[in-house]
């Protein structure tokens, strides 16, 4: 048969490299290879325009409130919105007296279930590097980390009155403040924040939400 005429599925032109990872980890399963795989995932997700952005602050600034409004209002505007928390103390990573919760209290590595419409993971072990994380969700649009604040992913910064007063992220890597203090309160705290960056009031996340919006919109056009 002539290749000229064979007709591909225009959902999977691109991913070649991909295949090529797989087949190659297929045939050489080793932790060099599964890294070498999910960076050519990781890859081809940026080449597509994920918008990858950190909701960072102190403790109890609100990034968990805030998050949880701004995918209501991403799911709106038609986004596919993914998160990935840090938690700096240990957690329960499943639901006591649940039979995957014996199956790991037992001595199983790792467990999953799963249903119709979702499944569940967890692997009794150190997690990977936060990119290896986010490589899980290729299928979202934005991937928002919650935390991260001392990490150079681009990110927004929490700060509320009453629990913080000044910034304490890398104003390299910040792109806005989400606050209900002025500009001059955290001047005086100490904060050196670039004049030109983007103050956003914490009430208002349906402003916030249409920024990013933006900022995913220009990662297609390749305008950022």
């Amino acid at each position: 048969m002539n290749d000229n005429h064979i007709t591909k599925d225009e959902g999977l032109q691109g991913n070649e490299k991909i295949e090529e990872a797989i087949a190659a980890l297929q045939k050489e399963l080793t932790d060099e290879m599964l890294a070498h795989t999910l960076t050519v995932i990781r890859r081809r997700m940026k080449a597509k325009g994920q918008l990858i952005l950190a909701v960072s602050g102190v403790k109890n600034s609100g990034k968990t409130t805030l998050i949880a409004s701004l995918l209501s209002k991403l799911k709106q505007k038609g986004l596919k919105a993914a998160v990935i928390k840090h938690d700096g103390h240990e957690f329960e990573a499943d639901i006591p007296g649940t039979d995957t919760w014996r199956f790991g209290e037992a001595g199983a590595c790792g467990t999953l279930v799963f249903s119709g419409t979702k499944y569940m993971m967890v692997k009794y072990q150190p997690a990977p590097e936060p990119d290896e994380l986010i490589a899980c969700f290729p299928e979202a649009d934005v991937v928002l980390l919650e935390g991260f604040k001392y990490s150079e992913y681009p990110k927004i910064e929490v700060i509320r009155r009453g629990n913080s007063s000044r910034s304490v992220c890398d104003p390299r890597f910040l792109l806005g403040i989400v606050t209900d203090l002025r500009r001059e309160e955290l001047d005086a705290a100490g904060s050196a924040l670039p004049e030109e960056l983007p103050f956003f009031d914490l009430n208002e996340t349906e402003v916030l939400s249409d920024w990013i919006y933006c900022l995913w919109r220009q990662r297609q056009t390749g305008r950022q």
